[in-house]
Parts: C-alpha cells; sequence; structure tokens
C-alpha cells in the first residue's frame, strides 16, 4: 500500500503534468533527431506520437485545468490563462508547419520548425510548472487532480 505522501505526489499536477512535458519533449527529440538525419518515415511516426500528446495534454489544459483556474481565481481576462490558451494555439499552428513540411519530405524545414516548437515548448512548461500547476494542486481537491492526471495520460508510479 502507497504511502500518503506517495499517494499525493501520485496526485501532484506539477510533478504529473510536468513528467506529460518531459516524455512529449524526449518524443519531439526523436523527431529531431529522425529528421536531422532525413529518416522522414521515423519522423513522421515522431511527429504523428507527438501531434497526439500535445493535443491531448493542451486539451485537458484548456477544458479542465485553466477554468477550474479561473473560476477559483477569479481571474478570467486578465491572468496566466490567456497566455497559455495564446501559446497553445501557436503550439497546435506550429504542428501543422511542421505537418506540412513532412509531406512535402523537406526535412530540413522540420528541423527548422521542430526546433522552434521545442524552444516554445521548454519556456511555456516552464512557466506552468513554476507557477500556474503548483496553484492548481492547491485550487483542486485530489479526485479533481486525479481525474485531470487520467485525463492527460499520466501513469502513476
Amino acid at each position: 500500500m502507497a504511502s500518503p505522501q506517495a499517494a499525493a505526489r501520485a496526485l501532484n499536477l506539477t510533478e504529473g503534468l510536468g513528467d506529460e512535458h518531459r516524455r512529449l519533449r524526449q518524443v519531439l527529440d526523436d523527431l529531431l533527431r529522425a529528421a536531422g538525419e532525413a529518416k522522414l518515415e521515423a519522423a513522421a511516426t515522431s511527429f504523428a506520437a507527438l501531434r497526439r500528446g500535445l493535443e491531448r495534454i493542451i486539451a485537458v489544459k484548456d477544458e479542465m485545468v485553466f477554468p477550474v483556474f479561473e473560476e477559483r481565481t477569479g481571474m478570467r481576462d486578465s491572468g496566466p490563462t490567456i497566455t497559455m490558451r495564446r501559446e497553445h494555439r501557436e503550439i497546435e499552428r506550429r504542428l501543422g508547419i511542421i505537418g506540412d513540411a513532412l509531406s512535402r519530405q523537406d526535412p530540413a524545414a522540420v528541423v527548422a520548425q521542430a526546433t522552434e516548437l521545442g524552444a516554445l515548448l521548454d519556456d511555456h512548461g516552464q512557466r506552468e510548472e513554476d507557477a500556474l500547476y503548483p496553484t492548481c494542486d492547491r485550487l483542486l481537491g485530489a479526485r479533481e487532480r486525479a481525474r485531470v492526471l487520467r485525463a492527460a495520460g499520466h501513469k502513476r508510479r
């Protein structure tokens, strides 16, 4: 049986969603490596996994995490979720550009765009992990946190 501390850690958005950020960053690194070696089939496989993962975690945050944060803090028209949502749209836009570059069989464009996406994801994820998620960990109950983590695909350790 897990200790109460281990159970609380497993239900912590900061760590759970942070783990998902790191997993997706590894998939992006796989994409970069494959595209850099002009292995476009492997790059396309990594890209498909990256797109699925990013779309899932963005939907979870946009539909489950941000609304609760906004409701419980009163920050609906200003605050971090406005910026985070705008960045989510930019991430989605960049995924489209990478998909187009893969369709054109242009590994150099894939590398360039994936590198830019990586910088955006690193900055975005760090701000979420440093500020937004810790606040959400305080605002959401254990069941709410568990529901968010399940929806994000996080596997308990």
